[in-house]
């Protein structure tokens, strides 16, 4: 097993008087994860106990209350690694492996000796090491070599019982005494008095700061509770960040910004940076992380990224009743769903905890067509390229969604306008809009009495608006309004003004 460097004893504690410092100065500015990012600077560097002591007590106070991460949607996801994923990958990797097949926990154990080193992946391999998974040889080994990944001192007691279990199989049992061997010869460095003072103040700290927490706690939760089940209520927004507010917590800070009009956004932003993963956790694995809009304190809009897990998807928790939005992209989610797939998406999607979600943005063609077969509340429906086919059959199901009004095609065609402008669904839609990237845009509001907007993007584009604008004659406004004709060719200019004779009124911009 490979072993780790640290630093020499006599220069520990000049690597903890330096990187202790910068995390009690993170810590007294409440920036809780900017100090654990310290703590384990400093700890992969030493390898001083104390400090390991540390990390577990801040995380585990940080991390209470938050949805662990699928692993296997994580694997090979990451572009920057937040202080608080190791604890929640492995909590939800532990969950799954009474689950998996030895082969994907084999998998996952493999994909940890890719990770930073962390003192907190020690208690839950030793938990996997007494799951009855860990009987198979290849999972065995892979757990052994992550345990001396790890590089520290730890507790060898359940390796000798496994070690003893496996006395008749001796190559696992061989495994398993390298890696007592291992856990026993590493000695943490000796750590001076002043780093210890440090270590001690940290700790105390932690548990004040979470004792105020916690007496705070159930107001914070009723007045959750309120925003969750009457997302409107701006009063209930305001007390809580009042509460936050006195009590030090950013989320405070964060609500009372998005409420002020004149406030900086440069605060916002940084608020929102240093605090995004730990206000986006209960959403869960399935959104693309970075990728939540936030108003008036709380998430509004998401992207789906998908699940990778084998074991279906997770519910949709109280934290999901503040959105609004969903992005498919693009149908990324999955490539395609076979019926089970869409049974399950179908009932999440009627969770009530997403009761407020009327907004669907860049929806593959075959999702849509899922998306017909529930009741959803959904309003206003974005459908882009991806698997699928977006034809008239789609635009007629689609009609089967009783509150849809508002529908936008990208990646469109004038087939496709003209499938739409003729089907069920057409006169029902308060806006419509169709784009083609880089050629041409337009936009229809039927029965408002306003013009159709059209923009040609491109001279390449004049012959698909064309055909696009003659398409949407059906939907009902006879006036258009036509913009980025100035430089065109005389045939190109020939295509769009056949088109604007089927209108009764044509204004070129």
């Amino acid at each position: 097993m490979r072993t780790p460097h640290f630093r020499e004893a006599g220069a520990v504690s000049n690597v903890l008087g330096e990187r202790l410092a910068r995390a009690l100065d993170a810590f007294s500015k409440r920036d809780e994860e900017a100090a654990l990012d310290c703590l384990l600077e400093a700890w992969r560097a030493s390898g001083a106990q104390p400090l390991a002591d540390v990390i577990q007590q801040l995380s585990d106070w940080r991390c209470a209350g938050l949805t662990p991460l699928d692993m296997s949607s994580w694997l090979y996801d990451f572009t920057r690694w937040h202080p608080l994923d190791i604890p929640r990958l492995l909590a939800g990797f532990v969950e799954d492996a009474k689950r998996m097949l030895p082969e994907a926990v084999q998998e996952g154990l493999e994909t940890l000796l890719r990770w930073p080193r962390d003192p907190r992946m020690i208690p839950p391999l030793l938990t996997l090491l007494q799951m009855p998974v860990a009987e198979d040889a290849q999972v065995l080994k892979a757990l052994c070599a992550a345990l001396g990944h790890v590089g520290v001192r730890y507790d060898v007691q359940p390796l000798r019982e496994q070690r003893d279990r496996f006395a008749g199989r001796p190559r696992m049992a061989g495994w398993l005494e390298q890696a007592i061997h291992a856990g026993l010869s590493r000695q943490p460095p000796d750590v001076d008095a002043e780093p210890q003072a440090h270590c001690h103040a940290l700790q105390a700290a932690i548990v004040e700061r979470a004792a105020v927490e916690q007496r705070e706690a159930p107001t914070r939760e009723a007045l959750l509770a309120r925003i969750r089940a009457a997302p409107g209520d701006d009063e209930a927004r305001r007390v809580l960040a009042d509460l936050l507010l006195a009590v030090g917590d950013p989320l405070g800070e964060f609500i009372a910004l998005q409420y002020d009009p004149r406030a900086d956004r440069a605060r916002i932003a940084q608020l929102l940076d240093a605090n995004r993963v730990r206000w986006e956790a209960g959403l869960g694995s399935a959104v693309t992380r970075g990728w939540t809009r936030f108003e008036r304190g709380f998430p509004v809009s998401v992207q789906l990224r998908g699940t990778g897990s084998r074991y279906g998807i997770a519910e949709p928790g109280p934290a999901w009743s503040t959105v609004e939005e969903i992005d498919w992209n693009e149908g990324r989610v999955r490539a395609h769903w076979d019926a089970e797939d869409a049974e399950d998406w179908g009932q999440w999607l009627l969770h009530p905890h997403l009761r407020g979600v009327t907004r669907h943005q860049r929806v593959s063609p075959y999702i849509a067509s899922l998306l017909t077969s529930s009741p959803l509340p959904l309003r206003h429906l974005g459908i882009s390229k991806g698997y699928g086919t977006c034809d008239d059959a789609l635009f007629d199901a689609l009609a089967n969604l009783p509150r849809l009004s508002r529908l936008s095609l990208s990646d469109a065609t004038a087939l496709q306008v003209a499938a739409c402008a003729q089907s069920r669904l057409a006169s029902r839609l308060e806006h419509f809009a169709a784009a083609l990237e880089g050629e041409w845009s337009l936009t229809v509001r039927p029965g408002a009495g306003t013009p159709v907007q059209a923009t040609l993007v491109s001279p390449s584009g004049a012959r698909g608006l064309a055909e696009a604008l003659r398409a949407a004659v059906p939907l009902g406004s006879r006036a258009l309004v036509l913009r980025g004709t100035g430089q065109l060719s005389s045939p190109a200019m020939a295509h769009l003004r056949a088109a604007a004779t089927t209108y009764a009124r044509v204004e070129w911009l």
